[in-house]
């Protein structure tokens, strides 16, 4: 009975997600593993999936209203990148570890 409730809950929360520009992972996340347990990683995986497609339909229909500045996007994007590969690898080091007395 839930399944046939997705494609609902699709179109509103990629709906919400286009207009307001959150991207949409604030409502599917919670929504799957709430009420279909999925496991949270496995939510974030779909929803991050799912949100390509919002992206791609908002980014058609905003360059066709000429709502895009392409040099800011640009220069973010090229801002951003190395930020992305900085900070995973920060996650993916060790922590230190001490040997001996504590602090």
């Amino acid at each position: 009975m839930w399944e046939l409730l997705l494609p609902i809950f699709g179109f509103l929360i990629g709906t919400m997600a286009s207009m307001t520009g959150i991207g949409g992972g604030a409502f599917i996340v919670p929504l799957l593993t709430l009420i279909y347990a999925f496991a949270p990683a496995n939510a974030v995986g779909t929803s991050l999936t799912t949100i390509i497609f919002t992206a791609i339909a908002s980014t058609i229909n905003y360059s066709r209203q000429k709502r895009i500045y392409y040099k800011t996007g640009l220069i973010l994007a090229i801002m951003t990148a190395p930020g992305a590969v900085l900070g995973a690898y920060l996650t993916s080091v060790r922590p230190y570890k001490r040997v001996g007395k504590p602090f």
